[in-house]
């Protein structure tokens, strides 16, 4: 595993019309599971979007920093993995090819040793050559969610991570996820209780709502 990662955040705001929250300061630790949580729409996805650098406050900072001290984003993104609903995959790609394409800027787990012991743990080896854009969402969602997980870096972010997933899918997510989080920084937004069950710590986005 690379260094650890800490991500501080400094009076972050957020305006479309009006603001959907403001002053924001957090100090996200290593080696800790947090949980944002609130009703829909009150902006979790936007503030992990923030986090990620996928999308630009409209005040404040975001801080990435280990042991060599501040990142710029680009070494941020790199020391990051990141899956939501709405980053989309190349549908032209088959699935294996989608893995080879991920692995040639990110490499996954050690004991992940080829693309077939990939395709077992992410439970997609009977769909390896079927092409992104014809799987069923919930195929779609495990092979994003599935791919962060396994990928080595120290932080990990995850928006609605078992949503299209049905049953047998959320078992896979939580097996995968206890697997692979240990020593890094894990932030997932959701209102599913499922998604939140080992969360250390929650970050409340009500307190954040202009009055």
């Amino acid at each position: 595993m690379v260094d650890p990662v800490q991500i501080e955040l400094s009076r972050i705001g957020k305006r479309f019309k009006h603001w959907i929250f403001r002053d924001i300061n957090l100090l996200f630790h290593p080696s800790t599971f947090y949980g944002i949580v609130g009703h829909n729409g009150i902006g979790k996805s936007t503030l992990l979007r923030i986090i990620s650098g996928y999308t630009s406050p409209t005040i404040g900072e975001v801080s990435y920093s280990d042991g060599r001290g501040k990142m710029d984003m680009q070494r941020a993104a790199t020391n990051l993995s990141f899956a939501a609903p709405y980053i989309d995959l190349i549908e032209e790609l088959t699935v294996r090819e989608m893995i080879s394409f991920h692995l040639s800027f990110k490499k996954v787990f050690s004991q992940l040793t080829d693309l077939e012991s990939i395709l077992h743990e992410i439970e997609l080896f009977a769909h390896q050559d079927t092409l992104v854009g014809d799987l069923s969402s919930g195929l779609m969602q495990r092979l994003k969610v599935g791919l962060m997980i396994i990928t080595e870096t120290p932080v990990l972010l995850l928006d609605e991570p078992t949503s299209y997933l049905d049953l047998k899918g959320k078992s896979w997510y939580h097996r995968l996820i206890e697997k692979y989080r240990a020593g890094r920084l894990v932030i997932v937004a959701s209102n599913d209780p499922e998604d939140l069950v080992r969360v250390d710590h929650f970050v409340e986005m009500e307190q954040f709502v202009p009055t």
